[in-house]
């Protein structure tokens, strides 16, 4: 198998830095939440991780077709400016009380809420910012940074 051309863009590689930081971000949010709740119980635990998840598989789908509609670049920054809203919120909620249940269950509902219409956007940049002859390795690059993400973000 060949080389499939030039590297991609200076821009690319820029967005793909700011992905690669919110992505670890995320998963960072989510096991910390999940984290607190264990301490809690293993039901909590469990519960927290699927409230995250369940609006994730829920409204991937709908993510999707708003960015088809509006626009990849419009709804990542809604959702990453929501994204950093929440995460600024909820630290501060844990600074200045112990969370309840119910707080660290809407915690990771809304973060799966927002992942779930930030994904889908930013799967479809590369093909936004790459010519075609670069586009399998900036494919290639955001996915292992996705999986990196998944990978390094618990510890």
């Amino acid at each position: 198998m060949g080389s499939s051309g030039a590297p991609p863009p200076r821009l690319y590689r820029l967005w793909l830095t700011g992905f690669g930081c919110t992505s670890l971000g995320t998963q960072m949010l989510v096991f910390g939440l999940v984290w607190h709740a264990a301490l809690v119980s293993p039901t909590l635990a469990a519960t927290v991780l699927s409230a995250q998840v369940v609006p994730r598989v829920l409204l991937t789908l709908h993510g999707g077709a708003l960015s088809d509609r509006i626009g990849a670049f419009r709804v990542m920054i809604a959702a990453n400016t929501t994204l950093c809203a929440l995460a600024a919120t909820g630290a501060f909620a844990m600074m200045v009380t112990v969370p309840g249940a119910n707080t660290l269950v809407v915690i990771a509902v809304a973060l799966g809420a927002v992942d779930a219409f930030n994904i889908p956007a930013s799967a479809s940049v590369p093909k936004l910012l790459v010519d075609a002859h670069a586009l399998g390795r900036a494919i290639a690059a955001r996915q292992m940074l996705t999986q990196g993400a998944v990978l390094c973000g618990p510890p």
